[in-house]
């Protein structure tokens, strides 16, 4: 193999976790959390079909790997207002601590009600409409100008 060849080849093994997971049955509340996730993902259904779930997962270390364990909370719908939740914890929190943490945010509403209220207070559209309706006023009233913007 050439040396593109090996980090090509490089690539790919560095990015196989990502590929790759273990999933186990259960996790302990008392076992150290590599992490968890919570967020809406497409998953399979009984009859085959994909739907969208609101889905956590806790990452725990199991020997030398990896585990995930994955809980469905039932469907995205119910969940819109709530932020997804990614937290990194390499051990350093137990199962409880990660999933109190993400218990409390799957019913806390405060980021999806601050990002109403942003929008409801931004004066962006507006003003960019304006940017763009005064653009258009100068250069009816610049012709030559505009002639040699357009050049």
């Amino acid at each position: 193999m050439d040396g593109s060849a090996n980090s090509v080849a490089a690539n790919c093994c560095s990015q196989l976790w990502y590929y790759m997971k273990i999933e186990t049955a259960f996790v302990r509340d008392d076992e150290p959390a590599y992490g968890l996730r919570e967020e809406p993902r497409m998953m399979p259904g009984p009859n085959g079909s994909q739907s969208r779930r609101w889905v956590q997962t806790v990452f725990v270390l199991r020997g030398d790997a990896i585990a995930a364990h994955t809980t469905d909370y039932g469907p995205a719908e119910h969940f819109r207002k709530v932020i997804p939740l990614m937290m990194p914890s390499f051990g350093d929190d137990t199962v409880a601590q990660l999933r109190e943490h993400a218990d409390r945010n799957r019913h806390d509403t405060y980021w999806h009600q601050r990002g109403k209220a942003q929008q409801r207070e931004s004066t962006l559209i507006r003003d960019h409409i304006e940017q763009l309706e005064m653009a258009k006023m100068y250069l009816r009233r610049n012709p030559r100008t505009a002639k040699e913007l357009h050049r």
